[in-house]
Formats: C-alpha cells, structure tokens, sequence
C-alpha cells in the first residue's frame, strides 16, 4: 500500500505486508501502527526526560546548553559541569556592571549602562553591538553569572557580596 500525505508531499510505502488502500482492515491496521508509533515516540521522551532529570539532580548535567555570559565550556562536552570555566574578560564586564549599578554616589539607569557599554564597543552576549536594557537587568539578576545579589531597599538596589562557587552539584 502506499500512503500519500499531501501536505507534506510524501509517499510511505509498506513493504513488509502491502496493503490495499480501499480496503477497511488495512486502513484500520494503517492506524494502530500511527497510533502504537506515537505512544513509543512519548514514551522515548519521557525517558529522556527522567534521565536528564536525573543527571540535574546528581550534577552530572548541566542545565543549559550555551553557557551564561562570563563563562566558558568545553566544546566537546557543552553539558558537563566539569568543563566549565570563568571567561575574565566577560567576568570583568560583569563586574563593572555591578560597580557601576550599585555605586551610592550617583544613581545609574540600566540604560545608560547599556549605553556606556555600546559606545566602548563590548560585544553583547549574542555578539551583538547594541546593549539592550533587558540584557543588563538580566545579567544583574542572574544567579548564575554573577557574584553579587541584587537586593531590593525601597527604591534602590545595593549590591551584596556573596560567597559564588560552582561545585558538581551546581552553582552556589
């Protein structure tokens, strides 16, 4: 038998027991196999998603696959915790972003940080030339990148220092 599906502009043709497209039986047996396929097809990801689950929970696996900004993997391993290690010059940026956010003496708006970061050219975390406001919000805000807690006061932010480490079980 042979199946046309023409959205998709393909034929599926059995070989292994033709079947007749007019007949009832056949056309029945076409649709348990769909059926029996799409229940392995979710059966396959839920497996898969209890074993990445699992690999969280042990800290075998990381939770992302492009590294947070200020950070670096290995190439050949982008999910492995061991290969995970500090970018200095985007640690550094990150770092100025804080001091320039949290600084008491004057009150800075994200947007002139990312203005500031514009202007001096700094490539943004998708490589961009365009600092957005967002992107600067989200790098304060990250828990991941970055070793200072943004804690809210009323009105301001200040920045605290807190111990920041990865071990194998994540980052804290």
């Amino acid at each position: 038998m042979s199946v046309k599906d023409p959205k998709r502009g393909c034929q599926v043709h059995f070989l292994e027991r033709p079947m007749k497209a007019d007949d009832p039986h056949d056309q029945l047996l076409l649709q348990i196999r769909g059926a029996v396929a799409e229940y392995e097809r979710n059966l396959i990801a839920e497996r898969m998603r209890r074993g990445r689950q699992a690999k969280l929970r042990a800290g075998t696996h990381l939770p992302w696959t492009t590294p947070p900004y200020g950070y670096l993997v290995n190439p050949e391993r982008p999910r492995d915790p061991s290969g995970v290690q500090s970018n200095p010059v985007k640690a550094e940026i990150i770092k100025q972003n804080f001091a320039w956010y949290t600084d008491p003496k004057q009150s800075v708006l994200l947007s002139r940080i990312a203005k500031q970061l514009s202007d001096q050219g700094i490539p943004t975390p998708r490589g961009g030339k365009r600092w957005n406001v967002a992107t600067i919000r989200g790098l304060l805000r990250s828990t991941t990148n970055s070793r200072y807690r943004l804690q809210r006061s009323h009105t301001s932010y200040t920045g605290k220092a807190t111990p920041f480490y990865f071990t194998s079980s994540g980052f804290r």
